[in-house]
Order: structure tokens, then sequence, then C-alpha cells
């Protein structure tokens, strides 16, 4: 995306995979007013059984345990995004921790030992256990019984999130580009044709300033 003046615009991955967030948002199925009522409040109305689904990832299931007992009556399903039932179920992962070792550090050699101390692969799998998380590292899997009964059932394929290089997170800063405020904006109205239109007017303007 960083070598592109107009990364948004009609037939880009952005345009068609937002395209594809602003039909699930208009198909109405996220309640009358799906911007007035926060996270705690969804999550109690569906602890307590008055709304059937919320959107979490597996991180949601030891709060979900610690208020209501157990696992036992909750289940899952991946969120629909593909286009048809033929096509590959691909599961998002993504990293459970973002460390790294500044350059201007003057202690390197010990985050570098606390890095590898954290992610060896006893403490990493005591770690994964107690959070209920899955893994991330080749090697060590999760021992998270729902997560397998999960897998097994829908046997999708994982692929790895990476947010982007430098390049990116240094355009896409400058724009102030948040997809979680551009989701409000859509749940208000919004079209994504008008979205991509000042995306690619920002971020052109960004890249000839750089």
């Amino acid at each position: 995306m960083a070598k592109a003046n107009a990364p948004f615009g009609e037939g880009t991955p952005f345009y068609k995979g937002f395209s594809q967030i602003a039909d699930f948002y208009n198909a109405g199925v996220m309640g009358p007013d799906p911007l007035g009522i926060g996270w705690d409040q969804a999550t109690d109305l569906f602890v307590s059984k008055k709304a059937a689904v919320v959107a979490a990832g597996l991180w949601f299931l030891p709060t979900y345990e610690s208020k209501v007992g157990s696992a036992d009556d909750l289940a899952a399903f991946p969120m629909p995004y593909r286009q048809t039932k033929d096509t590959p179920l691909k599961l998002m992962t993504f990293t459970d921790h973002f460390y790294g070792i500044s350059n201007s550090s003057k202690h390197q050699d010990e985050a570098k030992a606390f890095i590898e101390w954290f992610y060896s692969p006893e403490v990493y799998q005591t770690y994964l256990d107690q959070a209920k998380l899955g893994s991330t590292f080749k090697g060590v899997e999760a021992n998270v019984p729902f997560l397998k009964a999960f897998n097994e059932q829908y046997k999708p394929a994982p692929f790895l999130y990476i947010p982007g290089d430098g390049a990116y997170t240094e355009l896409s800063n400058s724009i102030q580009l948040d997809v979680k405020a551009l989701g409000q904006e859509m749940m208000s109205g919004r079209k994504v044709a008008d979205i991509a239109k000042d995306l690619n007017t920002k971020w052109e303007k960004a890249k000839n300033n750089k």
C-alpha cells in the first residue's frame, strides 16, 4: 500500500473488504443502535442471555467463564466474510504481544533475554494455557479445549496478520488512519466510496510530502 498513490479505491483489497463489512452492517443484525452501547453493556447482555451473539476473539473466553462459571453453553462460529461456502475458510491470527527492542535502549541484552525467556516453550506454553489463547509459534500448541473443538468443527486455515512495514506505518500515522473510526462512520451511514475517496486524497498528499 505504501507504494501506491491510491490504495483505497474501487478494486483494491481495502475497498473490497470494507464493502463486505458495509454489507454486514447494512444487514441490520447488530440491533437498533449499535453505536449507543458499550462493550461491557454488550457482553453483560450476552452473558445474561439477552443477546444471541457477541463478536469477540478467543480472548473473551476467560471473561465469559469468570462470569458464568463455565463455557458449557458457549459456542462459536467464524465471522462469515467469505463469498461462498466453497471458498476456503481462513481465520486471522496475530501475535498476542508486540514486543520489540529499541536501538536506543541501554539494556538491550536484558530485553533480549526477557523475550527469549517469555517465548521459550515452557514459559509460553504455560502462558497460553493460563490465558487460553491460540499459539503464534510453531512447535507450541494451545491446550484450550474450546479452541480445539472449534478447529475440529470448522477446520479453518490460519493466516498471520502483519500490520504493515515502516513506510506504511509512517503514511497511515500521517493521515491518522483509524479503521475502528471508519467502522463507526459506516454504521452511521457513510458510504465506502466516499471514505475511499477521502483516504486516497490524504494518502497521496502525505506520500508526495515525504
